[in-house]
């Protein structure tokens, strides 16, 4: 049974980007883009994750959606011709989010952030929210920011958190905020 429902979706999403928007501008950042990743699947245990979190989503399915840190910034498709940047800051998002899925996956759900795969990679700026229905997996939110240093990103994508819990009804995540996760602020 999914909960959360399209509309509900869609007014989380809708405050997530205006507060990563927010956050950005406060440090600074002028371009680059916000990407949200709403997944069913649980991650480390797939077969423990008997709920879905989100009505829009097919069985396995995640759904990717891209905007322009700046409110009349260009859409990822104009970026192709007009932006070249923008669209670099596409696929590092991507790969952001794939390093927190990572990270996430071989911590077996105790590291939240892309910058926690301990690697090479370069890639942080990505933070995991996990969600529960009653305490049992049902799925993850990540968002990712992609413009500046990892540093900035990950804080702009930390700007999530207060939208996600306030936002979703049934659904709770299990990601405990930037302070007690241990990021302090710039």
């Amino acid at each position: 049974m999914a909960l959360v429902q399209v509309i509900e979706m869609n007014q989380m999403i809708n405050g997530i980007v205006e507060a990563v928007r927010k956050k950005a501008e406060e440090v600074g950042i002028t371009s680059g883009v916000v990407a949200i990743c709403c997944s069913d699947r649980e991650g480390f245990d797939d077969e423990r994750a008997s709920r879905k979190c989100f009505k829009s989503l097919l069985k396995g399915e995640d759904s990717l959606k891209v905007f322009p840190l700046k409110e009349a910034g260009h859409s990822f498709t104009e970026s192709l011709t007009d932006e070249l940047e923008d669209f670099e800051h596409f696929g590092y998002a991507a790969k952001a989010i794939a390093a927190a899925a990572k990270a996430y996956h071989s911590s077996q759900g105790h590291e939240l952030t892309s910058r926690d795969l301990h690697s090479h990679m370069g890639c942080g700026g990505c933070v995991v929210f996990p969600l529960t229905i009653n305490r049992e997996p049902c799925g993850k939110i990540y968002v990712a920011v992609a413009g500046s240093t990892e540093r900035k990103n990950e804080l702009c994508a930390w700007a999530a958190y207060d939208e996600i819990v306030n936002k979703l009804q049934v659904c709770k995540t299990t990601n405990p905020g930037a302070a007690k996760y241990g990021i302090p602020e710039i």
